[in-house]
């Protein structure tokens, strides 16, 4: 009956450190993590992405993964985007002003960074870029990034 009796607590134990884990890092007022898509067209150039953004409110950095492609109908082609930028962030209110530290493609990327850079803002594709978003929750689990009033994609946490 003891071995039972301290797994029982020990389940307990580790429950109650698990709740008061996510209790401290996970404030409302605050985004961690969260997924988006995002698609833009310009001129005969789509970028479709899979947008992963986390945010670590402890040390005021965060990492924001890109996964999708490019697809070029002047020249009917289809390349791969799979990058990764590392940014710092200071939030004020709803404000997020970040500015990205450096980016990484990977391997697999196929894409070109100059034919990106028509649809993407230059802080997904470079380091020491800045850009400011206002974070507005939606519902429960979501969020709206806001560039100058216009939504820029909406994220699922």
């Amino acid at each position: 009956m003891t071995k039972i009796y301290k797994l029982v607590i020990s389940i307990l134990l580790l429950l109650s450190a698990g709740c008061f884990y996510l209790a401290y890092t996970n404030n409302g007022d605050h985004l961690n993590s969260c997924v988006g898509r995002y698609a833009a067209t310009k001129e005969a150039l789509t970028v479709k992405l899979l947008l992963n953004v986390s945010f670590n409110k402890h040390k005021g950095n965060g990492m924001l993964l890109m996964e999708g492609k490019l697809i070029d109908d002047k020249n009917k082609t289809t390349t791969i985007v799979d990058r990764q930028t590392q940014f710092t962030y200071d939030k004020v209110d709803n404000n997020y002003f970040l500015k990205s530290t450096s980016t990484f493609v990977r391997p697999d990327d196929t894409a070109d960074t100059e034919l990106l850079k028509l649809n993407l803002p230059a802080f997904f594709l470079y380091g020491d870029k800045t850009t400011n978003y206002l974070v507005y929750k939606q519902g429960k689990r979501g969020y709206v990034f806001t560039i100058s009033k216009s939504p820029f994609f909406y994220c699922l946490v």
